[in-house]
């Protein structure tokens, strides 16, 4: 593939690269520094300033690709957020399936537990004056 006078394997200044890559935009020269620094996006240091290629921006690129995933009849994005719904609540029941959350459940023990202790404090009138 050639791009104007460029190869694949021509090197290019990151501000460059973004524009030939993505000549609608949306990814910039910090993006793709970002992108080096991830390890995401191949590049070579020279001279102090970063450089890549279009080749190592389409390999970026192929480490970036979101697959498809199938979509069956009921799939979407409301019975997606249902069963995450669902997972989340399933998640905050107490471990005796009472449907009491493990807070409420804590706050009834700590009660109880309060109820059942003695108090350990000395009444105003015993204590002695120093």
């Amino acid at each position: 593939m050639h791009v104007g006078k460029l190869s694949r394997n021509s090197p290019l200044r990151l501000k460059k690269a973004a524009e030939v890559a993505f000549p609608e935009g949306g990814i910039s020269e910090n993006s793709l520094r970002t992108l080096i620094h991830r390890g995401l996006l191949r590049a070579e240091m020279i001279a102090g300033r970063y450089f890549t290629t279009i080749e190592y921006i389409e390999e970026m690129r192929l480490k970036c690709r979101v697959e498809q995933k199938d979509r069956d009849f009921n799939s979407g994005r409301a019975a997606t957020m249902r069963k995450e719904i669902l997972s989340k609540e399933e998640s905050t029941l107490s471990e005796t399936g009472d449907g009491m959350s493990p807070q409420d459940a804590l706050r009834v023990k700590l009660k109880r537990l309060k109820k059942n202790s003695q108090n350990t404090s000395l009444k105003n009138d015993e204590h002695e004056m120093t």
